[in-house]
């Protein structure tokens, strides 16, 4: 275990934070928390699209820095100093060959810990992953998988670095459960149901079902390109009748708000769905090649029906060349 005081210096010297910005409710609040813990002169802002362009940027910087560590943050997510620090503790315990660290988020509109918003990248390293980032859903996701199946794998930790989508405005609670409709398909009932169940209390859950709604409704591909979403889930369900919130966010008490969330989550209440997305088991563990090969492999099943239509195919061109 490293010391507080070792940590400390880490992030005061170590490390180059991109905070990843565009129009967040948020990003104000976000930044003043990660000036909390990072010196003001390290901390630089990038927000370009598609995303992919901001992918790539950060990464540049990052080894323009010469810093040892590059920290990704999202302006969408509001950080605990204690959550970064277990972060950092577990990133310097790593082999020098593991490419990125993430830890979790506690996300409003999931209701789980999962990972999102936070990305802990190994500077030296981050040459190889520039020319690995496609213009997809998933652009930094599939740069590191693809960075793990080269030999450079990543680490998920169990450090719960801050929460996530707590706060926002409503048009981009709207398009990113526009977006979330396209990205988790297999996850839109559990999802519509625990919206549906927080509706009563809380506005943002209406807004959420109007973004999913639209999302499951337009049939084409998309990308992470924040404009090109603004007008395409806009022409399938036109929500400039909502009233926005207040430019300016309002609470004043940005650590106490932050713990005050992480302290009264309820795990029991979405226990089934956090084990069905993203378990514990998940937790605390390198992705290297041999996982994600794993996970692309073809199921028993797959092959079984995949060697039947083979065999059918045979059958069939025999049968042809016997009524010749």
């Amino acid at each position: 275990m490293l010391s507080d005081e070792s940590v400390e210096k880490t992030l005061r010297e170590d490390v180059l934070v991109v905070h990843r910005a565009l129009n967040e409710r948020t990003k104000k609040a976000s930044r003043i928390l990660l000036e909390d813990i990072f010196s003001s002169s390290n901390i630089i802002e990038i927000g370009l699209v598609p995303f992919a362009e901001t992918v790539k940027e950060g990464l540049k910087k990052g080894i323009e820095s010469k810093k040892k560590w590059l920290l990704c943050i999202d302006a969408d997510v509001l950080v605990s100093k204690e959550g970064i620090k277990k972060l950092f503790e577990n990133a310097c315990l790593m082999h020098e060959n593991v490419f990125e660290i993430q830890g979790l988020i506690l996300d409003k509109f999931f209701g789980i810990l999962r990972p999102a918003g936070n990305h802990l990248y190994r500077v030296e390293l981050c040459h190889l992953a520039l020319n690995k980032i496609p213009d997809s859903l998933r652009p930094e996701t599939d740069m590191m998988n693809q960075m793990a199946l080269d030999g450079y794998p990543r680490m998920q930790c169990d450090a719960l670095v801050g929460i996530h989508d707590f706060e926002q405005h409503y048009l981009d609670i709207y398009k990113k459960c526009f977006l979330q409709a396209k990205k988790h398909r297999t996850h839109r009932k559990e999802l519509r149901r625990f919206w549906a169940d927080n509706t009563a209390k809380d506005f943002d859950f209406v807004v959420a079902l109007l973004g999913e709604m639209a999302g499951s409704i337009y049939e084409n591909e998309i990308t992470v390109d924040a404009g090109e979403i603004y007008r395409i889930s806009k022409s399938v369900i036109n929500i400039d009748w909502l009233p926005e919130k207040s430019k300016n966010y309002s609470n004043s008490d940005l650590v106490k708000y932050v713990k005050e969330k992480i302290d009264s989550h309820d795990y029991k209440s979405v226990k089934n769905f956090q084990e069905k997305m993203f378990p514990q088991s998940r937790w605390n563990r390198i992705v290297d090649f041999k996982i994600l090969r794993s996970q692309n492999r073809p199921s028993f099943l797959k092959k079984v029906v995949y060697k039947i239509g083979l065999l059918l195919e045979k059958v069939g061109a025999q049968l042809k060349l016997a009524d010749l």
